[in-house]
């Protein structure tokens, strides 16, 4: 099984770098803002994106230093969770954050630049200490919120969110229920994906 995820990731890789490549873009503060997802406003995906992008300049600079080092792209995916792509430096934004206030999108940015921050001093052991990591994404991600006016209810919301791993074997298999339904998938391919699929 681990043979069949090594060798899936080069075509997993070029999909998102087709997706990615191919969509309408934006350049916001130094970052690509790729709007890969034919089931989004593109505008207002791109006005949610810098706006976001600006709380994190305005009220955490490191932070955002942070975002603009260790990020090239943000773009859009359907898989049922946000995610860090080392291998192309994109942050993949689940399609479910647009529409959310602009701090939960900036904590989004603030939470996967950890993940990038992470693998880029060395710390790619992600499989096996899953919850580590996690654990400190999100403490980066309250961090930024106390410095954020008016952000204390979100910041509950991002205390409560441990109590709940989202990174277990059940909220793996629920985020490809949700791709699978998203796409109206067969059922075959869903176990499939169950099987093999990586996240």
């Amino acid at each position: 099984m681990g043979l069949l995820r090594a060798l899936l990731r080069p075509i997993d890789l070029a999909l998102c770098y087709l997706a990615v490549n191919g969509a309408p873009q934006r350049n916001i503060s130094g970052l690509v803002v790729s709007c890969s997802s034919v089931r989004v406003d593109c505008e207002e995906y791109f006005q949610q994106c810098a706006t976001a992008i600006e709380l994190i300049r305005r009220f955490d600079r490191r932070r955002f230093e942070r975002l603009r080092r260790y990020v090239r792209v943000v773009a859009l995916t359907t898989r049922g969770l946000s995610y860090y792509e080392p291998r192309s430096r994109t942050v993949f934004l689940d399609i479910s954050v647009i529409g959310r206030v602009p701090a939960y999108l900036a904590t989004t940015l603030v939470h996967e630049a950890t993940h990038a921050r992470l693998f880029h001093m060395g710390l790619r052991n992600y499989a096996k200490e899953k919850a580590r990591h996690e654990r400190l994404c999100v403490s980066e991600e309250m961090a930024f919120l106390s410095r954020l006016p008016y952000s204390e209810q979100l910041l509950e919301e991002v205390r409560r969110s441990l109590d709940r791993p989202w990174w277990d074997e059940a909220s793996r298999r629920q985020r490809i229920k949700c791709f699978a339904e998203r796409h109206h998938l067969p059922d075959w391919l869903e176990r499939l994906l169950v099987r093999f699929g990586a996240r």
